[in-house]
C-alpha cells in the first residue's frame, strides 16, 4: 500500500479534441524534467518509466526509448518496433524509429520542438518527432520493451485508410521535404527514406481516386533517386500513353 503523498498525480478532463490536443494540454501543464506520452487504449509495463528515467539519467541525450509490442485485441503479438538509434550516416530525421509512447523526452526538449500539430489527420508523431530530431536532439535506445501498441478495430486517433489520413501523411511528407533540405543531415539517406513514403502514399492516394496528386508523389520520389519499377514503369507511360498509364497503376501496385 502506499500512502497518498507518494503520489503527484494530477487529472484533467476537456472536450474531445484528438490526440494531439490531450498531448498539448498535458505538456502545458507539466512541471517535471520527464515527459512521456500515452494513448488510452495502450499499455506502459511496471518498468518501462523506471529503466527509461534510469536511461536518461545517466547519458547525455534528450531521449530515450524501446522496443514497442503491436499486439490485437486478444493480446497476440503482431510485430515488435524495435529501431536503434542510427549510425552516423544513418537517416535519422524522416526514419521512423519508435512508437509514441515508447519514448522518454526531456521536457525542455519538447518545449524546443514545439506543439503537436492538431490539424493532422495522421502522422502526428512523425511530424511531431523528425522536428525533434531535426533541432539536433539526440536519442538512445535500450532493447527492452517500453510499451505495448494495442492494435483494434474500433476508431482510433486517425482513421488509416482515408483520404483525410492519407492528405495528412503528404502534408508531412512536404515538411519533411524542406526540412531535409534546410537542416545539416545525411540528405541522401534522408531522401532514399522519404522516397518511400512518397511512392506509398502515391499508391493511398490512387486508391482513393486521387489521380492527380498521385502523380504528384510519385513524380516527387522520383526526383528523391527512388527508382521502384512500378514508378520507372508509370512515369514512363504518362509521358505517352496517359491513359494506359493508369491501368499499369492499377495493376503495379499489388505486386
Amino acid at each position: 500500500r502506499h500512502n497518498r503523498a507518494d503520489f503527484h498525480i494530477r487529472y484533467e478532463r476537456q472536450a474531445n479534441s484528438g490526440a494531439c490536443a490531450a498531448r498539448n494540454k498535458g505538456m502545458s501543464l507539466s512541471r517535471g524534467e520527464f515527459l512521456n506520452f500515452l494513448d488510452s487504449d495502450d499499455l506502459l509495463p511496471p518498468d518501462s518509466l523506471e529503466c527509461k528515467v534510469k536511461s536518461l539519467s545517466q547519458q547525455a541525450v534528450d531521449f530515450v526509448y524501446g522496443v514497442s509490442e503491436v499486439r490485437d485485441s486478444s493480446g497476440r503479438l503482431l510485430r515488435r518496433i524495435a529501431e536503434e538509434w542510427p549510425s552516423e550516416h544513418g537517416a535519422r530525421i524522416t526514419a521512423y524509429l519508435f512508437d509514441t509512447n515508447s519514448v522518454l523526452i526531456r521536457r525542455a526538449a519538447c518545449i524546443r520542438t514545439g506543439l503537436w500539430d492538431e490539424t493532422l489527420n495522421g502522422a502526428q508523431e512523425v511530424d511531431f518527432f523528425s522536428r525533434l530530431k531535426a533541432r539536433g536532439h539526440v536519442g538512445t535506445f535500450i532493447n527492452q520493451t517500453t510499451d505495448v501498441y494495442r492494435f483494434h478495430s474500433d476508431p482510433s486517433i486517425c482513421q488509416t485508410g482515408s483520404l483525410a489520413h492519407t492528405s495528412s501523411w503528404l502534408t508531412v511528407c512536404n515538411r519533411l521535404y524542406e526540412l531535409i533540405h534546410t537542416v545539416p543531415c545525411d540528405r541522401e539517406a534522408e531522401m532514399r527514406e522519404l522516397s518511400k513514403c512518397y511512392l506509398k502514399i502515391a499508391f493511398a492516394l490512387y486508391d482513393n481516386n486521387d489521380v492527380s496528386r498521385s502523380l504528384y508523389c510519385m513524380q516527387r520520389a522520383y526526383a528523391l533517386k527512388n527508382r521502384d519499377w512500378r514508378l520507372v514503369l508509370f512515369l514512363g507511360l504518362s509521358k505517352c500513353f496517359p491513359a494506359r498509364a493508369v491501368l499499369a497503376l492499377r495493376y503495379a501496385k499489388y505486386y
